[in-house]
């Protein structure tokens, strides 16, 4: 049987998660500031287009990265319901 406390515990790591995805979008936004800024001050330069690439690069990841914190999110928040069921009952 789920207890009060554990159902609050399910909550704390729900706002954790969504904090982080938040800061993971902040950190995607200013990625995709430096990229851009950059290919607008020295696109056509071989070492900028390398730190281009490599920053899309890390974009990717950080895709990967925000998909997985989602996962994690949606299956907390199933845990919490299911926790929330058998506590009323």
């Amino acid at each position: 049987m789920a207890s009060h406390l554990e159902i609050e515990a399910l909550e704390t790591l729900i706002n954790a998660v969504y904090h982080y995805q938040e800061e993971l979008q902040t950190n995607r936004q200013i990625l995709l500031n430096a990229a851009s800024v950059c290919d607008a001050a020295m696109g056509n330069d071989d070492i900028a287009k390398k730190y281009i690439a490599r920053l899309n690069e890390s974009l990717v990841e950080l895709q990967k990265t925000s998909q997985l914190a989602a996962d994690v999110s949606e299956a907390l928040i199933r845990d919490k319901a299911r926790a929330m069921a058998v506590y009323e009952d």
